[in-house]
Parts: structure tokens; C-alpha cells; sequence
């Protein structure tokens, strides 16, 4: 039971941090989809997301 909540307690920091390497990637086609926004208001998806 200890072995798995220190599991837990590791992979749940860890995929927090990794979540914003997806998002990275769409901030383009989001940009594109939304041409009236600015650049920035688009960029801040990633801030909010981590």
C-alpha cells in the first residue's frame, strides 16, 4: 500500500508539468482558429493550463 501512494505521489507532480507540452503545439491552429485575438490572450492557454 506504501509502495503505491509513493507511486501516486510521484506521477501526479510529474504529469501536472508534462500537461503543458501538449498544449504547446495547438497554440497555433487556436491562433489561426481565433484571428481577431491577440497572440498573447492566445499564448496564455499555456499559463493557464499548468
Amino acid at each position: 500500500m506504501s509502495n503505491m501512494k509513493t507511486k501516486v505521489g510521484i506521477l501526479s507532480p510529474s504529469s501536472i508539468t508534462l500537461s503543458g507540452i501538449f498544449i504547446v503545439p495547438v497554440i497555433g491552429l487556436v491562433a489561426q482558429a481565433f484571428p481577431d485575438s491577440s497572440l498573447s490572450s492566445v499564448q496564455m492557454i499555456v499559463s493557464a493550463s499548468l
